[in-house]
């Protein structure tokens, strides 16, 4: 607090700048306002960190349609792996289907149970990248294992953020795609 740091580093109450770092960096919006309440901002210019270092947030924003466009890349490389591993399996089975239209199966039924079969692969694949992937970022957010260089991005580690908004949107539309394909 002001009054903990006039005592420890004896200062008056003028005071030229003040710094604060906070833990989560991710409210620093929302908690803005509280910090400074019991300062008379009149004397005080204040800058956030984005403000201050503007340069390097639109740098960081110049990279955010070529991360989305990979992304991309991967999604659409992903339903046509298994858009041909569906196309394998259907050919491996051309016998049992023709066993089935003997024994009396419509196409329509068997045409159901290659749809079944693909909205079921569709999602445990789904299902099973979800998880991983949010162990992985759990991980990193907890541990920090990836590590940056600090004298470039003014941190140590690669920060994450979790946004459960995108995963559902990613997933319903790969989800869709795969059921299409």
């Amino acid at each position: 607090s002001l009054s903990d740091a006039k005592t420890i580093f004896d200062y008056s109450d003028d005071y030229e700048g003040i710094i604060g770092k906070v833990n989560n960096p991710m409210e620093i919006n929302s908690k803005f306002s509280e910090i400074f309440n019991n300062i008379d901002l009149s004397k005080y210019r204040i800058d956030t960190w984005i403000n201050r270092h503007s340069n390097l947030v639109k740098w960081l924003h110049v990279y955010n349609r070529p991360i989305i466009m990979i992304i991309a890349f991967i999604i659409i490389l992903a339903l046509f792996n298994m858009s041909l591993s569906l196309w394998i399996f259907l050919q491996n089975k051309l016998s049992e289907f023709s066993i089935l239209l003997i024994i009396g199966f419509t196409r329509r039924m068997i045409f159901s149970i290659i749809i079944m079969q693909n909205i079921i692969l569709s999602f445990i694949s789904i299902s099973l990248s979800i998880i991983l992937s949010l162990f992985f970022l759990f991980i990193q957010h907890k541990y920090k294992f990836i590590e940056i260089s600090e004298s470039v991005y003014f941190m140590d580690y690669l920060p994450v953020s979790i946004d459960f908004i995108q995963i559902f949107i990613y997933c319903v539309l790969c989800f869709m795609i795969s059921s299409v394909i």
